[in-house]
This record gives structure tokens, C-alpha cells and sequence, in this order.
């Protein structure tokens, strides 16, 4: 399995000495724009749509041809399933995701045509992500699943080898070739048990031995501490029923009482543990069970632990949209939200936001803060970064250690 716009940018229509004279700065604009629109959508074939809107008229004609023959190959090999008596299928793709973004160290993105190219292989991995989950959903059968992936993951080798013998625009193919390294080891670590039928993957030298392949230098030690951090946690998640009677318990614990009947920015009162709670475990009307105690942050806490952890969230007197926004993302639970439950980032602001109880727009503009180097949102006015800096960590560490 190939990937049509990677190849196009290191072999076709999409390289940089091509496109670097034919688009303006507002060209770039506009076509950044549409790429964008890519990362608020779930849908398969809309993803799919945008981009040959926006690659076709450039003259990158194939890329049409070239999702059409993957999906057909999807079709023919579903024909292949137990019931005809050829393979097996024990594999759901339903392992926690994994998120490699920002382990491998990259350039800063200088100027409109970089990032152009950033959002362009990130479009990319969004429409690969989506069509290999669709892929093993409807094979229904490993071995052929197991192959597709190892072929995808043996270009994958080629491409960043490729990209990292370029001269001209070196910026642009060390970026290429360092967000498919990450990409490479969310594969690995998403379809771990399709991949390796139950041996250990052994990630960190496979990833030390991967990035020199193609930079000729190992990877930092502050790369493999990253890259560790992530991979060490490819356990598969516990289910609901395992964590219902911990539920249970967490109500049943007296909850700490604010000495006033503070009222939060969102207007509520000390009544926001109870409905916080309800809201994560799925108990209240308008709320689906996101997982949030099976975060390993969370499930390795005590009962008093995360009693306390609850009632930080809850009780933020002054800024607790920044603050709450803060936590979550130290928590992960963005990652579990998006990669797990497939939310996109506008379900994600909503879902935060209900769980709150404040304005949308507030999560949003804190959440950008934390999860995007580049954004514009007004810092002082959204102040999740400082909290995930400053606040954050020490709050949990304390509650981790039994401090007050």
C-alpha cells in the first residue's frame, strides 16, 4: 500500500521545485484553508473529497485514480472472509491510540509554503488513519490485514529515506520524513497485536535503529524519552464493567465541601462534583461513558486520589476553564477522546464544554493554547498553557504523594 500524496510530493506533481513559482502567498492561504477542513471531519470519504478538490485542480490528477483503487481493492478483498472458509479475523482495531506528534525533533515551519507542506502530509496521515481503520473493520480476515500494513510500513522506510537524500527544500523533506517516523510507530503501536500475534514489539530499538536509517544520527535522548513515555503505554484498555463498581465507591466517599457556596464563572455551585462525576461515568442524560478512569493517570489512583482529582477540576474557583482544559490535556484525555473515540475537535469542545458546564468558546481558545505551537488565540486571555506548564503537574504529583 502506497501513499498517493507522500509519493507525489517526493516524486510527482506535489514537489516543492514545482509548486514553488506557480502558487502565491494567497494561493497557500486559501489552499491551507481547505486542507483544514480536514481536521474537523470523520467522514472517510468527505476527507477524501476535499483533498482531490484541492490537489486536482493543481495538477495532481492521479490522486482521484489512486483512492479509487484502494477502495476497490478494499471491496474485492472483503469477498475473502471466513464464512468462504479462506483466513480468520480475532482482530478489532481497538487498542488505545497512540500519538507520536512531537517526538521527533523538527524545524519550526518558516513560512507559508512550509507549512503548506506540514498541513498537506498531516491531511495525509488523518486520510491514512481513517481508511486502515475502515480497512480492518471490513476485512474481516488478519493475515490480509497484517499484509497490507507491512507493505504500507516498508514504503513508509523508503519514503523517509528518499526524503532525507533531497538537497533543495531539505526543511521540507526532513519535516516529511520525521512525521512519518511518528506515523511508522503509531502503526505499530495501534496494530501491535495484528502486527507481532502476541510478541513484544521491542519499540525503542526498532525506533533508534529507524531514525538513523534516514538522519545517520540516533535519536536525542530527550527523542527517546518522548518517544518511551508514549510507547510504554500500548496496554489495552480496561472495559466500562471493570471500573463500574469504582464508580460506586467514588460517590459513596464524602466529597470535600467549598467553606462558601462559591459560584464559578459557569454559575454553579458546590454541586459540581456530583454532576462532574455523572457526567464522565455516563450516568447523566446527554453523556456517553468516554473512558475517563481508564486513563492511566487516573486508574492508577486511589479512590481518595481521584476524589481529590474530581473535586480540583470541580471546585476552581478563578479560571477553571484554563485550569480544567490544562488537566485534561495532562491527563491525556484528549488523546484517548480523539484517537479511541474518534471525536473530532469540535465534538471534543463540546463534549469538554457540557462536562463543565462552560462556554465552548472558552474551551476552544484554551485548548489551542496547549495542543497548537502556532496558534493565534490571545494567551492572556486563554491561559491553559500556563496551567499546563506552571500548575498542572505539580497539582497531580501532590495528589499522587498525599499532599494536601
Amino acid at each position: 500500500m502506497n501513499m498517493s500524496i507522500v509519493e507525489g510530493v517526493l516524486r510527482g506533481g506535489l514537489r516543492p521545485g514545482l509548486l514553488k513559482n506557480d502558487l502565491s502567498e494567497r494561493e497557500l492561504i486559501q489552499i491551507s484553508r481547505s486542507l483544514r477542513k480536514i481536521f474537523s471531519d470523520e467522514n472517510l470519504r468527505k476527507i477524501e473529497n476535499i483533498l482531490i478538490d484541492v490537489l486536482e485542480p493543481m495538477g495532481f490528477v492521479k490522486i482521484k485514480e489512486m483512492f479509487s483503487q484502494q477502495h476497490s481493492m478494499l471491496s474485492a478483498a472483503e469477498a475473502f472472509s471466513p464464512l468462504n472458509g479462506f483466513g480468520s479475523r480475532i482482530y478489532t482495531p481497538a487498542r488505545t491510540a497512540m500519538s507520536f506528534d512531537g517526538v521527533v525533533e523538527m524545524k519550526n515551519c518558516t513560512n507559508p509554503f512550509h507549512r503548506f507542506y506540514a498541513l498537506l502530509v498531516d491531511s495525509e496521515l488523518i486520510r491514512m488513519r481513517k481508511f486502515l481503520h475502515d480497512m480492518c473493520l471490513t476485512l474481516r480476515n488478519d493475515s490480509l490485514m497484517r499484509n497490507e500494513l507491512k507493505d504500507l510500513l516498508r514504503n513508509m522506510t523508503v519514503y523517509c529515506q528518499e526524503a532525507s537524500k533531497w538537497e533543495n527544500d531539505s526543511e521540507i523533506m526532513l519535516m516529511l520524513a520525521a512525521k512519518l517516523t511518528q506515523f511508522y510507530f503509531e502503526l505499530l503501536g495501534v496494530y501491535h497485536d495484528l502486527l507481532y500475534q502476541g510478541g513484544d514489539a521491542g519499540l525503542i530499538d526498532d525506533f533508534r535503529d529507524f531514525v538513523y536509517l534516514w538522519r545517520r544520527e540516533d535519536p536525542t535522548d530527550e527523542e527517546l524519552e518522548r518517544f518511551n513515555n508514549v510507547s510504554c503505554k500500548t496496554a489495552k484498555p480496561e472495559t466500562i464493567k471493570q471500573v463500574e463498581p469504582q464508580m460506586e465507591s467514588l460517590r459513596e466517599i464524602q466529597k470535600p465541601q467549598p467553606s462558601n457556596d462559591v459560584t464559578t464563572e459557569s454559575g454553579a455551585t458546590n454541586n459540581k462534583y456530583d454532576a462532574l462525576l455523572a457526567a464522565l461515568e455516563g450516568q447523566s442524560e446527554g453523556f456517553l461513558n468516554y473512558g475517563f478512569f481508564n486513563l492511566p493517570k487516573v486508574s492508577g489512583l486511589s479512590l481518595e486520589q481521584q476524589k481529590k482529582l474530581l473535586s480540583a477540576i470541580a471546585f476552581r474557583e478563578t479560571d477553571c476553564a484554563a485550569h480544567a482544559v490544562a488537566m485534561f490535556c495532562f491527563l491525556e484525555y484528549d488523546t484517548k477522546l480523539i484517537g479511541e473515540y474518534g471525536l473530532n475537535k469540535t465534538k471534543l469542545y463540546n463534549y469538554w464544554g457540557k462536562l463543565l458546564a462552560i462556554n465552548e468558546r472558552k474551551i476552544r481558545g484554551n485548548y489551542q493554547t496547549v495542543r497548537n505551537a502556532n496558534t493565534s488565540e490571545d494567551t492572556e486571555l486563554y491561559k491553559a498553557q500556563k496551567y499546563f506548564d506552571e500548575v498542572v503537574e505539580k497539582e497531580y504529583n501532590a495528589i499522587l504523594n498525599g499532599k494536601p
